[in-house]
């Protein structure tokens, strides 16, 4: 038997072990004595960018390369008694170790393995630096053990000054917040030299927990343990006198709330990034920014009394984005009603891509107008059809669950029904339309025609608030588009400006289309069948607006404008929680109309849209068929026509009868009405002229396509090339490649159409 040297073998791993020791030493040690690069714990302690409006009024500061809000000072700026009890709470040995502290780390152990999880870290400041340089979130071993070494790094290449320095400077203080002088700022509208001991105090209590002891959502808490820091410090390293202490038990602290100190700090972030985009490479010192801040106060407090009444239907957050239509300056720009608040305050919602449901419909209406292929009282079918596509067939619903038969176009985009909107995208073409609204700065939506499908129009592509309003100035505009603006002008470290120049904006509707639309989406008229007499879009002045609300009542949007503002308008939560069957006119309709009327009341001007008197003409129709109307129509109104006009005259009406298309049989029987005898069958799908092909990854059995036609009360008979393929108002046939011939017969009546399939 083969004997084996056991020790040996134990001896050479020993070697390796402590060969493997050695390296990692070593590898430490030089990693250690390795330099930093120059700046690096200066690289944040620039002199701020101050951001302003256009009025030349600060909204606030932000140093370059922080993420949230901060201010720098020097380490002289400070007082000497705020650094006594910031040591004495933190790092009572700051200026005796090595940037770890082996009693500290003991005793965090201790700690931890008595719970048997990580509960205590025992971190010097040297570390806490480390943690924010380096990002660090969760404690664990192996981050420990890096943080550790990082910190002796630190120490051996830079001064207990610098390094005291940087911390203050950098220590996160909550509500996105940097650095102990700009928390002096913003919770108590002064300098940190400025604020007395409690107040010290109470920044600094705030660096164990910043989201945990919010000041705004729990004062009392943070109050209590700054008293109590105080109580022992006094005791220890700074001297205070019995009336000195009794006085700062009984102060109050008076903390500054919202935008008392900063204002519309989201919308700054949102500048000081464009600015960056606009100018690569410049050291920013100022930014001249579009934004009207009086009008931003303003609008923030409607906001915010707006959405206090929504709050029982779980409307928990709003937006707003406001765009001057003659400069497409950004005048407006709301992504959270509070700021402060650690749930979503920091999320800017008019960023945040959201499915913006039947906003997305006067898009569609005025491409088909502008082309020519619908007129303002061409009728849409609303009733139950089937949209086919390559998945599936496509069978939209109205947001009311029922139909409303022949339906006139304008009519129909003020009511906002689904059935007709869809009719027309697919009549004026998928990949159309995807590049129209492509063209006027959704860039959000970019994936293919396909992956979105018809119901695009209804809003099932995510797209921002700011994309939204921004689209919605072509029609004020006169159809011609171009990317609103935020920034004015810049000015780099040296003074030199750069001022930023408009877009030129491209024609993207004719003037005439867009006055259509303006007309449509102002009146009324158009949309009291859906919204009553006294609905939240209906304004005493001139306004166009469009409501939207998603699947499942998950998000309310409307976007409305006149000649001289677009606004939209967002209202839901951020926690992705459905509103308690909200529609979007009872909520951000609501929001929508609270602004205007506080505009109107300030006295802004409400201009009626301009008539182009050459281009749109008016014609008397009837009300149910959309054509001139005759002496036999009933009800009667004038209609606006620009480049497409109905032919001919009322034929749906006669001597005391109506009837109408054979489309709307099951319609018309309900409103006792008869059927055209001319048209008795009429084939809905396939369209005359449509081409299909079949996808040889998908078995040939599995591809067909409903035949559909409606007609009178006897059996429709189908036939593909002259062969009996089946019976009924509706059957499935499967594709075969060639040019095919389909006729739909009712007893001798017939209507046939051609369509070709490829393979």
């Amino acid at each position: 038997m083969k004997r084996y040297n056991w020790k040996h073998i134990d001896c050479t791993s020993a070697n390796v072990l402590k060969a493997s020791l050695v390296v990692f030493v070593v590898a430490i040690v030089t990693y250690i004595i390795f330099p930093y690069k120059d700046g690096y714990l200066t690289a944040n302690n620039k002199s701020p960018i101050t951001i302003y409006d256009r009025h030349g009024l600060v909204l606030m500061e932000i140093t370059d390369g922080k993420k949230g809000l901060s201010q720098s000072v020097k380490i002289q700026e400070v007082p000497s008694e705020f650094i006594d009890l910031l040591l004495f709470s933190e790092d009572r040995n700051f200026y005796d170790h090595w940037g770890i502290s082996l009693k500290g780390i003991a005793r965090a152990l201790y700690q931890n393995l008595q719970v048997m999880h990580i509960v205590s870290g025992g971190s010097t400041i040297t570390q806490q630096l480390v943690k924010s340089k380096k990002e660090i979130v969760r404690n664990t071993a192996v981050s420990k053990l890096a943080e550790i070494i990082e910190a002796i790094r630190l120490e051996c290449h830079f001064s207990k000054k610098e390094i005291l320095q940087t911390y203050i400077n950098e220590v996160y203080m909550g509500n996105n917040i940097y650095g102990f002088e700009k928390a002096a700022q913003v919770y108590f509208d002064k300098h940190l030299y400025q604020c007395d001991l409690l107040e010290q105090a109470f920044l600094i209590s705030l660096v164990k927990a910043p989201e945990w002891y919010n000041p705004y959502k729990n004062p009392e808490t943070i109050v209590k343990r700054a008293r109590m820091l105080l109580d022992k410090a006094s005791r220890n390293v700074i001297k205070l006198t019995p009336l000195q202490q009794e006085a700062y038990r009984n102060k109050k602290i008076y903390l500054q709330y919202d935008e008392n100190t900063i204002c519309a700090p989201l919308f700054c972030l949102y500048a000081l990034s464009k600015a960056r985009e606009l100018f690569p490479g410049k050291d920013i010192t100022k930014i001249y920014t579009t934004l009207d801040a009086a009008l931003y106060k303003d609008l923030l407090a409607v906001v915010r009394n707006s959405l206090s009444t929504l709050k029982d239907k779980n409307a928990l957050h709003a937006a707003i984005v406001m765009i001057d239509n003659k400069t497409m300056e950004i005048m407006a720009m709301i992504g959270s009603v509070d700021f402060f608040d650690y749930g979503k305050g920091q999320v800017d919602a008019t960023l945040v891509k959201k499915q913006v449901a039947s906003t997305m419909k006067p898009f569609a209406y005025a491409l088909a107008l502008d082309k020519g292929i619908f007129h303002t009282s061409s009728i849409l079918p609303d009733v139950y059809t089937q949209f086919y596509s390559k998945v599936g067939n496509y069978i939209p619903k109205n947001f009311s669950q029922s139909y409303h038969g022949p339906i006139r176009l304008a009519k129909a985009l003020g009511c906002s029904y689904n059935i007709p909107a869809v009719y027309v995208i697919n009549t004026v073409g998928m990949v159309p339309f995807y590049n129209f609204i492509r063209s006027i700065g959704f860039d959000s939506i970019n994936r293919s025609p396909s992956f979105y499908g018809l119901g695009i129009v209804l809003g099932n592509a995510e797209v921002t608030l700011l994309e939204l309003a921004n689209a919605y100035t072509i029609f004020p505009r006169e159809g011609i588009f171009e990317h609103a603006n935020c920034i004015r002008k810049i000015v780099d470290r040296g003074g030199k400006e750069y001022v930023v120049t408009s877009d030129k904006g491209i024609r993207v509707l004719q003037p005439s289309t867009c006055y259509l639309i303006n007309h449509i989406l102002s009146e009324y008229k158009y949309k009291v069948e859906a919204f009553g007499l006294h609905s939240a879009i209906h304004f005493p002045f001139p306004f166009a607006a469009k409501t939207g609300t998603s699947k499942d009542f998950k998000d309310n949007f409307v976007a409305g404008y006149n000649k001289n503002i677009t606004c939209a308008v967002w209202v839901g939560n951020l926690y992705n929680e459905t509103l308690d069957n909200l529609p979007a006119v009872s909520g951000a309709g609501i929001v929508l109309k609270n602004i205007l009327l506080h505009l109107w009341n300030s006295g802004f001007p409400f201009a009626k849209f301009t008539f182009p008197t050459k281009e749109v003409h008016e014609v008397r129709i009837c009300m149910l068929s959309g054509l001139p109307a005759t002496p036999f129509c009933p009800q009667t109104e004038y209609e606006l026509y620009a480049h497409a006009v109905p032919k001919g005259v009322c034929t749906w009406h006669s001597s005391g009868k109506t009837t109408v298309p054979a489309e709307y049989v099951r319609w018309a029987a309900e409103k006792h009405y008869s059927v055209l005898k001319d048209s008795a069958v009429r084939i809905i799908f396939p369209k005359n002229g449509a081409t299909f092909k079949i996808d040889k990854t998908v078995r040939k059995s599995l591809q067909a396509i409903p035949l559909q036609a409606a007609g009178t009360k006897k059996e429709i008979q189908w036939f593909v090339d002259g062969h009996f393929i089946g019976k009924g108002n509706e059957i499935v046939w499967q594709l075969q490649q060639g040019n095919h011939r389909i006729c739909a017969r009712s007893d001798k009546v017939a209507e046939y159409v051609n369509i070709v399939v490829l393979e």
